[in-house]
């Protein structure tokens, strides 16, 4: 008998949540989410938001949020997300140490998570 490499990884649960990364079942055909990585940003009865972590687009983050060019990190574009509010934009952002909401650009003009 021998062993799949499935064989190694921990089953699938039903336990999404913040923080949460979702990889796409290799048998997911469907365009939006092929081979996508998400980070949950939120979860609850509502519905989930997340973050796709592996389609960049070729949009330069300049050309849709240009007070987020400085800020970004390389490759600084913006990356391609889901089906829903496709007219909006959500980052991920770490602030450095010291720093605080009320002193970072982005965070005082946008809804920033806990």
């Amino acid at each position: 008998m021998s062993e799949e490499p499935d064989d190694h990884i921990a089953p699938a649960t039903n336990r999404v949540r913040a923080g949460t990364l979702l990889l796409a079942n290799t048998d997911l055909m469907e365009p939006t989410f092929r081979r996508s990585v998400i980070y949950v940003v939120e979860h609850n009865d509502g519905g989930t938001l997340g973050v796709v972590l592996n389609r960049p687009s070729e949009t330069a983050v300049f050309n849709v949020l240009p007070q987020w060019t400085k800020l970004a990190t390389k490759p600084k574009t913006m990356f391609v997300g889901g089906p829903v509010k496709r007219d909006a934009a959500l980052c991920l952002a770490t602030l450095r140490a010291g720093a605080s909401r009320t002193t970072c650009p982005v965070c005082a003009t946008s809804r920033a998570a806990s």
